[in-house]
């Protein structure tokens, strides 16, 4: 059965597969919490924007994310 198994490699393929999708999403987590910063600065932004009376109007001081 241990030999049936070793000769079989369809299990390799799965641990790899698996391994490969393990190291990608570890990769996206790592750039979201990296970029975390930058993105909530790109935010802020539009909503002061968004939340301003009119196109031209200053935004309101009182809006705040955090």
């Amino acid at each position: 059965m241990i030999q049936q198994f070793h000769d079989d490699e369809g299990g390799q393929v799965i641990i790899d597969y698996v391994l490969t999708l393990a190291v990608i999403i570890s990769i996206v987590t790592a750039m979201s919490v990296g970029f975390r910063k930058s993105l909530f600065a790109i935010w802020q932004v539009f909503s002061r924007e968004i939340s301003a009376a009119c196109p031209g109007c200053p935004p309101d001081p009182s809006v705040r994310l955090r």
